[in-house]
């Protein structure tokens, strides 16, 4: 399971989403106007002891984007010349 996080520039939380697919396959879902998208690695529900499509995965989920936020919105980017 993949967890992605919708947020602004500030590293507020906007929405946690879980994408649950086979190995190799590629998932981004698409932000709102003015937000941005990052997978958060390291973050694993079963670590959490919770199970996939548990009723508490939610709450879970609301508690986490309420106490945390993306510590690097962005990434340092590099400009360079088209070749």
């Amino acid at each position: 399971m993949r967890i992605f996080a919708h947020y602004d520039l500030t590293g507020t939380i906007r929405a946690l989403i879980t994408v649950e697919a086979r190995k190799g396959a590629i998932a981004m879902p698409t932000p709102p106007p003015g937000l941005f998208v990052t997978e958060i690695k390291g973050l694993k529900l079963d670590s959490l002891k919770i199970k996939s499509g548990a009723p508490d995965v939610i709450e879970t989920l609301r508690v986490i984007a309420k106490t945390h936020k993306v510590e690097t919105p962005l990434p340092d980017c590099k400009l360079t010349k088209k070749r």
